[in-house]
């Protein structure tokens, strides 16, 4: 039951960090972590693009 309840407040505390941690690269004048989500984005459907059935023909 105690081993329980420490890894009740483990997994608290780490997710309590962790928001933390991505409100600060969000809002806090951090404009790295937006261009990664960009590029992140770009790379995706570069990636769905390419492996993607249809090809278009004119």
């Amino acid at each position: 039951m105690i081993w329980h309840v420490q890894n009740e407040i483990l997994i608290l505390n780490s997710t309590r960090f962790c928001m933390k941690s991505f409100y600060l690269l969000l809002f806090e004048g951090s404009f790295i972590f937006q261009e990664c989500i960009l590029i992140f984005g770009q790379i995706l459907l570069l990636v769905i693009d390419l492996t993607s059935d249809k090809k278009y023909t004119s």
